[in-house]
């Protein structure tokens, strides 16, 4: 899925839905798992295990609840 596809199914959202819980389906585990928060990397931002991001400089991931 592209950020372009995900963002044309977000703005289908209802108005009064928006509030609602970001939430990610994992089919390996059958469990929603809750969005914390996202993130953008910017100026080699370090993973946290400390080796260097796979991503790009200014691409945006969302962070997941453990």
């Amino acid at each position: 899925m592209t950020y372009r596809e995900l963002l044309k199914d977000l703005q289908s959202i209802p108005e009064d839905r928006l509030d609602d819980s970001a939430q990610v389906y994992d089919p390996y585990e059958r469990e929603y798992i809750s969005v914390v928060h996202t993130h953008k990397v910017e100026n080699g931002d370090q993973h946290p295990t400390n080796s260097r991001f796979l991503l790009d400089e200014g691409e945006l991931y969302m962070v997941l609840k453990a």
